[in-house]
C-alpha cells in the first residue's frame, strides 16, 4: 500500500470524483498498476458490503407481545 497521502488522493479521485484508474494515473502521475489494485480493492469491498445487508433481521420490537409479527407481506410494495 502507498503512503496515506497518496492513498487519500487516489481514493478521493476514484470514489468522490468518479475518475477511472487511467485518468487518475494520468492526472496525478501514479503508477497505473497501483491505482488499478486500489480500485479493485474498493470495488470488492463495496460488492461484499452490499451482500451483507440482504438478510431480513427481525428484532423483538418488530413483534407484538404475544410473538406475532407486525410485518405483513401486503405492507411492502
Amino acid at each position: 500500500m502507498p503512503p496515506y497521502d497518496v492513498l487519500d488522493r487516489i481514493l478521493k479521485a476514484y470514489i468522490e470524483d468518479l475518475r477511472s484508474p487511467q485518468e487518475i494515473s494520468d492526472k496525478y502521475g501514479f503508477d497505473l498498476k497501483l491505482v488499478r489494485e486500489i480500485a479493485l480493492l474498493v470495488d470488492r469491498n463495496e460488492y461484499n458490503g452490499s451482500k451483507r445487508h440482504r438478510d431480513l433481521r427481525l428484532r423483538r420490537a418488530h413483534l407484538d407481545l404475544d410473538g406475532r409479527s407486525r410485518l405483513r407481506s401486503d405492507s411492502f410494495p
